[in-house]
């Protein structure tokens, strides 16, 4: 009977396998572990090797997110960052744009001012030219020891003092220094005044006023 009894528990499925409570159930158990450091190992080499190949980065939006976590200093960061990309998506589509006929009333300014200028150089070069030509006159006349113009401004006044210095005569602005259109004269070297004349020249009220003195 024995024998049967043992035949017939030999019979059973599972009858050689240990209980996870007897002594086999620690090794069961160690392999289980060992599995799940297997698959955990596996997943880090996964995402090592994904990240040595050069994959895309996340957006910044998806960032500031994953900064932001569930709030506190992070998600305020996030706020900042979305705020100044909406502030100059916003900026640039308010930013105003000229029309077609801005745009010529600009190029006509410019055209305009350019127009100005290169008549206002045509002038001057056209005053040298006459002063080239009177100086030349003056050299010429022996008996003329100078030669008066106009009230001029500064630019014209410069252009004959240029020219005179060429020539090598002396050219002197009349009348009070402080004022912008004033006389000149030039005058043959020979023929250049003192210094108590060109003082008297240009400062003729304290001139008139000391030789009254002078008078007395």
């Amino acid at each position: 009977m024995d024998e049967e009894k043992a035949a017939a528990a030999r019979k059973r499925p599972g009858a050689g396998l240990r209980r996870p409570g007897g002594r086999g159930g620690g090794s069961l158990a160690a392999g289980s572990a060992a599995a799940v450091r297997t698959v955990a190992s596996s997943s880090s080499a996964a995402a090592a090797l994904a990240s040595r190949a050069g994959k895309k980065p996340p957006p910044a939006a998806a960032v500031a997110k994953r900064v932001g976590g569930g709030g506190g200093r992070g998600s305020l960061l996030g706020n900042i960052l979305g705020s100044m990309s909406k502030s100059a998506a916003v900026a640039k589509a308010e930013r105003p744009k000229l029309s077609e006929a801005q745009l010529a009333a600009a190029e006509e300014r410019k055209a305009a001012a350019k127009r100005l200028l290169e008549a206002e150089q045509a002038k001057l070069a056209r005053f040298r030219a006459k002063v080239d030509g009177d100086i030349d006159e003056f050299l010429q006349a022996t008996e003329e020891s100078e030669l008066r113009f106009p009230p001029l401004d500064r630019a014209l006044r410069a252009i004959i003092h240029e020219v005179a210095d060429t020539h090598d005569l002396v050219s002197l602005s009349g009348g009070d220094e402080e004022l912008e259109v004033r006389p000149l004269t030039v005058y043959k070297r020979d023929a250049a005044p003192t210094q108590e004349e060109i003082f008297a020249m240009r400062n003729p009220v304290q001139a008139a006023a000391m030789e009254v003195e002078a008078a007395k």
